[in-house]
Formats: structure tokens, C-alpha cells, sequence
């Protein structure tokens, strides 16, 4: 619902020569829901998508190609999927094996919780893989500190925890 209302406040507010992007993250997996309920609102305007092959992107990643051009196809466009995937075959893939990235508990704990991803990247950076100690951790963070990651506040509170 919140796409929907930013698409309909920003239709009727900005000049109608002006596109409109849309970047999604897939910390919940709604990025591809967001994104198909944009492309198919009627609005005034020219939409921009992005997305990244494999949903490649730090962390819980972004709006996947692969899927939104597969849906954008079905409605006359052509786009050339043989080209993403080929692209997959030779560069991501390998990347993907060395970087992971995509749906994790940790990134959807920061999520729900408003926090920035960075802390979950300190906590797994860290060697905590207890889903249930990186929430308690990030549970602790002050709520100045929620959206703007702050390395000197999670090492304070990984401190703290660790002791007790």
C-alpha cells in the first residue's frame, strides 16, 4: 500500500513530464509484488524500473531482471531475456558463489525492526548466527540510531551482550 500511495501522491504532485523510478529492496521479499502493482497503476507518467540480475545487491538484494522483464514480456514488451541470462551464466553466478546475497533472517529482523542492514552485516560479520541474538541485539538499538547505521552504537551494545 505504500507504493501505491507514494505512485498516486507523486502523480498528482509532480510535473507530468517528470518519470517516475522505482529501486526496491528484497529485504521482505515484496520487491516484484511492488513492482508489478506499479507497472500495471494507470498513471500520467513514464515508469522506471530497476533491477539487478539475480536480485544482485548488498545484503537482501533488489527487484530481481530476470523476473520482472520475464512479466514485462507477457504484456508485448521485448525485452531479451537470453541476454540476462547469458550474462548470469558467465559473470553472476560466479559472483553469487563468493558474495552471497538475497533473502536471509537477519536481513528481514532488520527490516521489520526499521533498522539499517549494516547492523546485521556487523552481527553476521561477527560470527553470530543465532537469528534469535542478532534480533535481541538489534532490538537494543536507540531509535536515533534505527535508520543510520552507527558501527561505534552495535559495537557498544555487541559489547554488552557478549559480557552478560
Amino acid at each position: 500500500k505504500v507504493v501505491e500511495h507514494l505512485a498516486i501522491l507523486s502523480d498528482k504532485i509532480l510535473d507530468k513530464d517528470i518519470m517516475l523510478g522505482f529501486h526496491a529492496h528484497d529485504n521482505q521479499q515484496l520487491a516484484y509484488s511492488n513492482a508489478l502493482k506499479l507497472i500495471n497503476m494507470s498513471l500520467k507518467r513514464e515508469i522506471i524500473i530497476d533491477a539487478t540480475i539475480s536480485g544482485i545487491g548488498r545484503g537482501a538484494g533488489n527487484l530481481n531482471m530476470e523476473l520482472i522483464i520475464s512479466e514485462l514480456n507477457q504484456k508485448n514488451q521485448k525485452y531479451d531475456l537470453k541476454v540476462i541470462l547469458e550474462i548470469y551464466d558467465n559473470y553472476i553466478s560466479a559472483l553469487q558463489s563468493q558474495y552471497s546475497w538475497g533473502y536471509s533472517i537477519p536481513f528481514l529482523v532488520t527490516a521489520k525492526l526499521k533498522c539499517h542492514p549494516d547492523y546485521a552485516n556487523y552481527l553476521l560479520n561477527k560470527g553470530m548466527t543465532s537469528s534469535n541474538s542478532i534480533m535481541e541485539m538489534l532490538i537494543r538499538i536507540d531509535e536515533s540510531y534505527k535508520g543510520v547505521y552507527s558501527k561505534k552504537h552495535i559495537e557498544k551494545i555487541y559489547s554488552e551482550y557478549i559480557k552478560n
